[in-house]
């Protein structure tokens, strides 16, 4: 490999590296939205008429980071694939990690998914804390 295609293969990597953590980030940021939007309507004894709106972005963004890592990979997605990222995304998961990472590398990235899961409900849950302190400050 000349010096010329290294440095092309490394900066598709970061191209990739921050594709991907953009989509994290929105993914952490409609945890937040979510949260907000959840004690919003929660505080009016309403329903929140933006549940499935707010699912189907967060499958979107999902898997949208999805889609960046297997074209960073090089993996082929199939349908059941994309069908279990997009609607059973706690085992689709998971079997793409595996089935992209080798079992040691999938146990890795399964444990940052579940970082993600943890950052997702933490924004969530002070997007709703910012809500009612908000809310009380108003009253």
């Amino acid at each position: 490999m000349t010096p010329a295609q290294s440095d092309e293969v490394h900066d598709a990597a970061s191209v990739y590296r921050r594709r991907k953590r953009a989509w994290l980030f929105a993914i952490a940021a409609a945890g937040f939205i979510g949260g907000v939007c959840e004690a919003f309507f929660a505080v009016r004894r309403h329903h929140n008429p933006l549940n499935a709106p707010l699912l189907a972005l967060y499958a979107f963004l999902i898997f949208g980071w999805y889609h960046t890592d297997s074209d960073q990979r090089g993996f082929r997605r199939g349908f059941v694939m994309n069908f279990l990222i997009m609607m059973l995304a706690a085992v689709g998961i998971p079997v793409y990690m595996f089935r992209t990472r080798g079992f040691a590398h999938g146990l890795i990235g399964v444990g940052w998914a579940l970082l993600m899961l943890l950052a997702f409900i933490s924004t969530a849950t002070l997007g709703a804390i910012a809500v009612l302190l908000a809310m009380r400050a108003s009253v």
